[in-house]
């Protein structure tokens, strides 16, 4: 994550995994609408000079945009890590998989529509299914069944208030959702100590 480069945005891949196979939403944040849009937005958009490489790099259209956000980029503006997302009507089996695959990182929930409902964790699956050891045979039920309060930050709050947050929760991990409530990506504690940090930085020269 970096604010160095204020016209390129990261395309985030956000993977949907169900029993009968997965979905990819592809998306980025916008600067001229200060939201996450698909990027067959950008592919239409006359300030989007070049989608490669995992990015989208804004042209003069979007210059002005760019260089306010830059100076206070929202959460949304920076994020890069994917997250890993899991339907509610998933069965635990699946559930299992992608908890060990994710390992300390959240995995979200999502209902049918794509909106973030719930997040899935080792301990909890463990402690709500009273398993004990490797994963190896996992209960009959589906996701909807174990889920807990998902931790996660609107896409349009600032860099300042997700670290205040973070700390005053004590959490290690966010994820990162859009105004509509889809799972966009994840940031870490690092990350957006990092982030701050480079942020004032950036101010005071």
């Amino acid at each position: 994550m970096s604010l160095s480069h204020p016209h390129r945005r990261p395309i985030l891949a956000c993977r949907v995994l169900h029993d009968d196979g997965e979905l990819v939403r592809l998306k980025v944040f916008c600067p001229r609408t200060e939201s996450s849009v698909p990027i067959e937005v950008c592919d239409q958009c006359a300030a989007a000079v070049d989608v490669a490489g995992g990015y989208v790099r804004c042209g003069s259209a979007a210059d002005e945009a760019c260089a306010v956000m830059a100076q206070a980029p929202p959460i949304g503006a920076v994020v890069e890590s994917a997250v890993r997302i899991v339907r509610d009507s998933s069965s635990l089996s699946l559930a299992f998989d992608v908890v060990e695959e994710a390992g300390a990182e959240p995995v979200l929930v999502v209902d049918e529509l794509g909106v973030c409902v719930g997040s899935l964790s080792r301990t909890e699956l463990v402690r709500k299914t009273m398993l004990s050891g490797p994963f190896d045979e996992p209960p009959d039920g589906t996701v909807d069944e174990v889920m807990i309060e998902a931790r996660v930050a609107v896409e349009t709050a600032s860099v300042r208030d997700v670290l205040r947050t973070m700390a005053q929760r004590r959490l290690r991990h966010l994820a990162v959702v859009a105004t509509d409530g889809t799972p966009l990506g994840t940031v870490s504690d690092v990350e957006v100590l990092r982030l701050f940090a480079a942020g004032r930085r950036d101010v005071q020269s």
